[in-house]
């Protein structure tokens, strides 16, 4: 006689084994792109273009984390917090 935990089971490894399978693939894209990214960006950063750059990776990789997190979410059943942003007052410079 099957349990209640067998039919748990059954019915969360699917999900598990594509959350699994599908983490080598994209984490090796998201390696690759932002290694490039942010080694192109430190690289031109001496002729000003690649500030910008910087900056895009840096938003690349907040995209990745959000992604992650909504990818962890579908296996775990229950969503996943984003982390508090410390915000100055003020904006990005101080002003007095």
């Amino acid at each position: 006689m099957p349990s209640l935990r067998s039919h748990v089971l059954f019915r969360q490894a699917p999900r598990d084994l594509l959350y699994v399978g599908l983490s080598a693939p994209i984490g090796l894209a998201w390696l690759i792109a932002l290694v490039v990214m942010i080694a192109v960006g430190v690289s031109l950063s001496i002729v000003i273009v690649g500030i910008p750059l910087l900056v895009l990776s840096f938003e690349v990789i907040r995209l990745g984390a959000r992604t992650e997190r909504a990818r962890a979410a579908l296996v775990l059943g229950a969503p996943i917090a984003r982390p508090p942003q410390a915000r100055v007052a003020g904006g990005f410079i101080r002003r007095e």
